[in-house]
């Protein structure tokens, strides 16, 4: 499995998009569980908030990334600090960009957190992200991160199979042979900003028309669509299809709720189907500190 990093994507193409409609991700999950969750790994490591610089004075951020998701973080921040007045503006990761971009100079964002690379490249395009510090950029690896932006999570794109039909080896590495090499009836979520990211940087990687090729061919297949990837691989998991192409944790949702289901993950190999996008955080150019 070799995953490909988006930060060098998205500078290339606004439209490296997002995890969902609306803020980017979806509304169904309680609060306090992100992705795939933490059970069972290891404590991140790094310098814990007890250790760091008291915070004061005012901060503006614009969330691209749901309430329901990141509004825990901010009450703990805004809690922990008393001297720190923090504002947040909730809405969608493109929508804010835009916002930023027409309020110019009188813009009272001092951060910008996108549920996606491609908002974060947008913003720095139009020269309305600041440049990060060194120890800022250093925390993070170089290829999920720009002189711009850091990303803060992240997201793999895999392809969730049924294991009564399928066995690993059966599964393709290359997406791009899915649709003639997979004997199987495949699913999507077409109108889901994560596909539409897999579907641009499948562009971006093997050129348009390579790319119409290759939606030609699953639609040719018939592929059947869905509202989302949780239904998507739920449906694999009650034998309506046999694969799908899906963010990583979905499949996981998938599995908490029945740890039976028939239901596993497969990879490709540096291609689109394995790029790997994240949420992140921008300073505004026009912030005063």
């Amino acid at each position: 499995m070799d995953y490909l990093g988006v930060a060098g994507l998205a500078g290339c193409s606004d439209s490296l998009g997002g995890n969902g409609s609306g803020n980017g991700d979806t509304t169904d999950s309680p609060v306090g569980q992100i992705g795939s969750g933490r059970e069972g790994r290891d404590a991140p490591g790094g310098t814990p908030m007890s250790e760091m610089p008291e915070l004061s004075g005012e901060l503006t951020v614009y969330s691209g990334r749901g309430e329901f998701l990141v509004g825990d973080l901010i009450s703990f921040i805004d809690d922990r600090y008393d001297d720190l007045e923090l504002t947040v503006r909730y809405g969608s990761s493109t929508d804010l960009v835009n916002q930023i971009v027409n309020e110019g100079d009188g813009s009272p964002a001092d951060v910008f957190y996108s549920v996606n690379a491609g908002s974060l490249g947008a913003l720095a395009d139009e020269g309305r992200a600041g440049t990060l510090d060194d120890g800022v950029a250093g925390l993070v690896r170089e290829e999920f991160r720009t002189d711009e932006w850091i990303g803060t999570s992240g997201r793999a794109r895999t392809v969730p199979y049924n294991t009564d039909s399928f066995a690993a080896a059966d599964m393709p590495d290359d997406v791009m042979a899915y649709p003639e090499a997979f004997d199987g009836d495949l699913g999507w979520a077409p109108a889901y900003g994560s596909c539409q990211a897999f579907v641009t940087a499948m562009r971006l990687i093997e050129g348009e028309e390579a790319t119409r090729e290759w939606l030609e061919a699953v639609l040719d297949a018939g592929i059947t669509g869905y509202p989302d990837e949780f239904a998507a691989c739920q449906a694999i998991a009650d034998g309506e299809i046999d694969a799908a192409f899906a963010n990583h944790y979905y499949i996981q949702r998938v599995l908490d709720g029945n740890p039976e289901a028939s239901l596993a993950t497969a990879f490709t190999s540096g291609d689109a189907g394995a790029a790997f996008n994240v949420a992140g955080a921008a300073v505004v150019d026009t912030t005063d500190d």
